[in-house]
């Protein structure tokens, strides 16, 4: 199963020039940062969505709202707070992103690859693009010199299933299943099933782990899954 692509609609506020810019994003956080080395000038985050499919649609939608207060491009004369407005106003039945939805409630990675079908690392990958992994960053506004906000970072811990990385890493991440152990690395390898690899004669189960990835090694497909099982 591939997994979809989703992305954050957000209102971004230019207190310079008093414009509110409304784009979309993979990582919001990123992308305010992005335009703010290019502006030159401070920008505020004022709010931005979940992670939605067809966040396009969504955005053009919201820009034809505003289409006769557009100054250029995604930059609008309104106020965030405006802005903000019809943002909301046009993602009422938008359809959010589960795996993010999922991983923010508090459910597993391993869960949620199971649910999805995929490896772990998919997932992780995925968080990661995102800015979701390993911690997140929520901007929420707070009261400052009368209709501006300033945004105050916070950060949100860990998923709680998540075990905190080791300070030194394990020196040997391979783990043998049989008295005979491969040569390493094995090469041709082709995903067989979740964390399974298999190159014909050698099944190679792979995991990530508090920051790294482990490796484990046997002929025996039975071996290989009921070691999934465990790690799990």
């Amino acid at each position: 199963m591939k997994l979809g692509n989703s992305q954050a609609i957000y209102v971004i506020y230019n207190p310079d020039f008093n414009i509110t810019k409304i784009g979309i994003s993979d990582n919001v956080e990123k992308r305010r940062v992005s335009l703010q080395g290019a502006c030159g000038c401070e920008l505020l985050l004022h709010y931005n969505t979940k992670h939605v499919f067809n966040a396009k649609i969504h955005e053009e939608e919201a820009h034809k709202k505003l289409a006769d207060k557009r100054r250029v491009g995604e930059w609008f004369n309104v106020t965030p707070e405006e802005a903000t407005n019809v943002v909301k106003s046009v993602i009422s039945e938008a359809v959010g992103d589960p795996i993010i939805e999922n991983y923010i409630n508090g459910s597993s990675i391993s869960q949620i690859a199971k649910d999805n079908n995929v490896s772990r690392q998919a997932i992780i990958s995925k968080l990661k693009y995102y800015g979701y992994y390993s911690t997140t960053e929520i901007m929420v506004s707070r009261p400052h010199k009368g209709d501006k906000c300033r945004i105050t970072p916070m950060i949100m811990p860990d998923n709680p299933k998540i075990l905190p990385k080791p300070n030194k890493k394990i020196t040997d991440p391979n783990t043998f299943l049989d008295e005979e152990k491969p040569t390493l690395p094995i090469g041709r390898l082709k995903r067989m099933e979740p964390n399974i690899n298999f190159n014909g004669k050698w099944y190679q189960i792979s995991t990530y782990r508090n920051g790294e990835f482990f490796y484990a090694y046997t002929k025996d497909i039975e071996k290989a899954r009921e070691y999934v099982k465990e790690i799990k």
